[in-house]
């Protein structure tokens, strides 16, 4: 079971650095460089690559059709826990401070249940999900960067062990009792996967997905269409990354 465990890890972060649009755009034109009889055909299926994959107005619209529907939450229900899902950080710069990546918020937004009473405890779910395994686990360092700039840190629970989001939940459900009332954070493009895998381990939750990454202020224009888009290669390596993910876990049996 251990040897299936770390097979499955292993296989998802070699997959996952294969999803990605414009690795497929470079090896196109790397092999029509290399085979001049497949010159013409790359460079075809290269453009219409970069025009799908960098077309900002459709990666918004597939984005905005997948994430998790923004939830309210009901501020005169209280919770036991909030439990929050790692990967919003980076480890440690030489100086010893923490970096938020563009997922930070699912961290703020946990401690900010926490500031105005909505729940009692929060729980940060999040290893080492390094593939080369760098023996630094997320929530670790987070609590402890938390403790040096003087926050209270005697509500917060951690759980250093996950490398993944099915993880997350085996983990966190062995913290939690049966009668726990639950707020589960996550990113809104990860919400739906993370939602899953936590009521496949029946886990009494309400979810509270952040880091929309849709772009409610980018209505359709000409520029938005034709002009490729940086911005729209990495959403669509993000639902790429989440559809196999999702795909994986299914056959697998973890949702």
């Amino acid at each position: 079971m251990v040897i299936f465990a770390e097979m499955f890890f292993v296989l998802s972060k070699i997959i996952g650095a294969l999803l990605k649009p414009l690795l497929w755009v470079v090896l196109l034109l790397l092999l029509g460089l290399w085979k001049k009889k497949y010159m013409r055909k790359s460079l075809w299926i290269s453009l219409v690559l970069v025009f799908v994959f960098g077309n900002k107005f459709l990666a918004n619209k597939v984005m905005s059709a997948y994430e998790y529907p923004l939830q309210e939450l009901n501020f005169a229900k209280k919770y036991d826990y909030v439990v929050v899902l790692g990967g919003f950080s980076r480890n440690r710069l030489d100086n010893g401070r923490l970096e938020l990546n563009e997922a930070g918020d699912r961290l703020l937004a946990g401690l900010d249940l926490l500031r105005i009473g909505q729940v009692k405890k929060v729980i940060i779910s999040g290893g080492d999900g390094s593939l080369y395994r760098t023996g630094i686990d997320e929530a670790s360092e987070v609590k402890q960067y938390l403790e040096q700039v003087g926050y209270d840190t005697d509500k917060i629970i951690i759980e250093p062990k996950s490398k993944n989001t099915y993880e997350n939940a085996v983990n966190t459900a062995k913290i939690l009792s049966d009668s726990s009332k639950v707020i589960l954070i996550t990113s809104a493009f990860h919400m739906p996967r993370a939602a899953k895998c936590f009521s496949k381990h029946n886990i009494d939750f309400t979810p509270y997905p952040v880091d929309y990454l849709m772009d409610g202020s980018s209505p359709y224009s000409p520029s938005g269409i034709l002009i490729p888009s940086g911005t729209a290669f990495k959403k669509w390596e993000i639902l790429l990354k989440e559809w196999v993910g999702l795909i994986a876990y299914k056959v697998s049996g973890k949702i």
